[in-house]
């Protein structure tokens, strides 16, 4: 009998200890997601801080420094650490913070409430599309906007809709909105996307374009010219009249203007803080007039 009792006590005891076991790797596994949730909520919010941080000091370079690219062949006396790296065509340049971000001037983008047929014709051309192909999809995104219901030679009205309520009829509040325009697909919205935008205001700026615009309106082999003294940034006006055989002229303005879009990214640990705000500068703004009006701002 005494057998028995040692035996179920020792039972008793290895059942306990293996509960308890389990109970504290339970404990331990959770304390270590806990502290892993709190750093990951830490490196979030101290991104957020860089990001506003850095959002500040370029927003400052930008309203007391000239707008216009910096290289060591440049005869620029500047102390602006931000001047000497930035750039307006979406390229990345990384802060001293580690804050990684990304300026691109409006006026190097094709804008999308008011088509202008020539260039973007070139860059659906570009992307395999025929004349008569480019035409029509032309026509539909200029019907998709107007607000009447006449049809273009080659464009798409309601009633290609099916019923009034489902075509725009307007400007569109998002570039994304294209993608119900008769003719659209993935491939052509994603061009629109990157080479589109609804706050430009007044002239086009090549010089800014991204690659694939600007491979579409001088060729790849210019463009690829007009890219390396770019990111040499050794480009200027005359160079990139030079390269292109473009020319100044009431619809094209060979400098960087005051609606820009600033994409921000700051990553620490686990945790990727991201703004991306798009704004037009007011530097000589006077009484109660706001020196930047922001147009978009987006985590």
């Amino acid at each position: 009998m005494k057998f028995n009792q040692q035996g179920v006590a020792l039972i008793q005891v290895l059942l306990i200890t293996a509960i308890m076991t389990v109970l504290a790797l339970y404990l331990s596994n959770t304390a270590k997601e806990q502290v892993a949730i709190a750093q990951l909520s830490n490196d979030k919010a101290q991104g957020q801080v860089n990001i506003q941080g850095a959002q500040a000091e370029v927003l400052f370079a930008l309203f007391t420094e000239k707008k216009q690219l910096t290289s060591r062949l440049t005869n620029d006396t500047s102390n602006s650490e931000i001047k000497k790296m930035w750039n307006f065509h979406d390229e990345i340049f990384t802060l001293p913070s580690g804050v990684q971000v990304k300026i691109q001037d409006q006026s190097g983008l094709l804008n999308a409430h008011y088509l202008e047929r020539d260039l973007i014709k070139k860059l659906l051309e570009y992307q395999g599309q025929s004349s008569s192909q480019a035409d029509t999809m032309i026509d539909s995104l200029l019907d998709w906007q107007d607000i009447d219901n006449i049809e273009r030679a080659h464009g798409a009205e309601f009633s290609q809709y099916g019923t009034l309520d489902r075509i725009r009829n307007g400007m569109v509040p998002d570039i994304s909105d294209f993608k119900y325009v008769k003719g659209m697909t993935p491939e052509l919205l994603d061009i629109l996307l990157e080479n589109t935008t609804m706050f430009r205001k007044g002239n086009f700026n090549p010089m800014n374009s991204p690659q694939t615009l600007l491979n579409a309106l001088v060729g790849k082999t210019t463009a690829e010219r007009v890219l390396s003294e770019r990111s040499d940034k050794t480009l200027t006006r005359r160079r990139f009249k030079e390269i292109t055989g473009l020319d100044e002229n009431e619809e094209m303005f060979f400098a960087t203007s005051n609606y820009l879009s600033m994409e921000l990214i700051n990553i620490i640990g686990q945790s990727r803080a991201k703004r991306r705000l798009t704004f037009d500068l007011q530097p000589y703004a006077e009484q109660d007039q706001p020196p930047i009006n922001i147009l978009s701002d987006r985590d």
